[in-house]
């Protein structure tokens, strides 16, 4: 049976398919690479997609809650023109409480009573009407209300569109969905925000308006431009 060797550094091998044996995969070892460098021709299950479409979305750092005060994310510079922000199953320890989100750079995270500016807009399940909400000065953005029963909880997607060496000053938007079943109200909303002036932001963080975040996860990825 044919065998390719890996170990060899410069090793070269052309093929048009690479098939492993009957009810197993194709392993790479430990400390080897395999570098593709035609975009064009890589299929995966039977779909062609771009090379560069796999590492389009770079993980930056992931911060889990455990009763915590806050979450934050670190390692942000000017690498990325856009950053994806994920907020998953956050939960209070106080019952139905605002989330917000702030950023910060080398000298921490940004908390001055004129550090921000904001517009959210609040859509609820028992309503057929629109709530905004909105400052011009403030502390920090402001998402969506949270409560502490079973099932409850926020998630959402925002994006920091802004690199950290840019001129825009740095711009948050987004979506976020939160269900409270006290009073039976799904909600969700659409924000903006942004940080009124031209830090180099480098950490994103969440937190509660009062108490702590017993669950959930902030997830910052780096979204590549080529």
């Amino acid at each position: 049976m044919p065998q390719i060797d890996f170990d060899g550094a410069n090793s070269l091998v052309k093929t048009d398919k690479i098939q492993g044996q009957s009810g197993t995969t194709v392993t790479v070892p430990t400390g080897h690479t395999v570098a593709i460098t035609d975009a064009d021709r890589l299929t995966i299950a039977g779909t062609a997609v771009k090379a560069g479409a796999l590492g389009a979305w770079n993980l930056i750092g992931t911060s889990e809650a455990s009763t915590s005060a806050s979450l934050t994310v670190t390692g942000l510079d000017s690498t990325y023109d856009n950053y994806a922000i994920g907020i998953s199953d956050i939960t209070p320890s106080s019952d139905i409480q605002n989330a917000y989100i702030r950023l910060g750079d080398s000298s921490g995270i940004d908390s001055g009573a004129s550090d921000y500016a904001y517009h959210l807009m609040r859509n609820k399940s028992n309503s057929g009407s629109y709530a905004g909400q909105a400052s011009s000065s403030t502390s920090s953005i402001q998402m969506g209300a949270v409560g502490t029963g079973t099932g409850e909880g926020m998630g959402g997607m925002l994006y920091l569109s802004r690199p950290a060496d840019g001129t825009l000053y740095p711009v948050i938007h987004g979506t976020y969905t939160s269900y409270y079943v006290n009073t039976y109200v799904l909600e969700s909303g659409v924000i903006t925000g942004v940080r009124l002036s031209g830090i180099s932001v480098d950490r994103v963080q969440i937190f509660i308006g009062a108490g702590n975040i017993v669950t959930g996860r902030l997830t910052v990825w780096g979204i590549s431009h080529t």
